[in-house]
């Protein structure tokens, strides 16, 4: 409970889910680039489960094209992308599901991280 005044609640007009989202997403962004990152990235995706090892298949494409830095970490380092889903988690951006690892995001969230 002390460290709850470390990210006090913005105040927003119309409430909406959107600018709860915006908001969430603000404060990812300024925690982590690798999780912003991997969120919008997901919106490009299907909007169902994603998993360490899907990301970290990227790791074998750099070899074949120009893999953004980000990716790299987040590929090549489990905990990094632990860490990542987690800090999206609290924020409740992304939803952790049952079994080994496996994530997923609302559709709605899915195609606002799209647009």
């Amino acid at each position: 409970m002390k460290s709850q005044d470390r990210f006090p609640l913005e105040e927003y007009g119309n409430r909406s889910v959107l600018t709860t989202w915006t908001i969430s997403y603000g404060q990812v962004q300024r925690q982590s680039e690798e999780a912003a990152w991997l969120l919008k990235l997901w919106g490009f995706l299907d909007s169902g489960e994603i998993w360490y090892e899907l990301i970290a298949a990227g790791v074998y494409l750099a070899a074949m094209m120009r893999i953004p830095g980000w990716l790299l970490a987040v590929a090549e380092d489990e905990l990094a992308f632990g860490e990542a889903m987690g800090l999206l988690s609290r924020y409740s951006l992304v939803e952790g599901k049952k079994g080994p690892g496996s994530h997923s995001m609302h559709s709605v969230l899915h195609r606002w991280c799209g647009h």
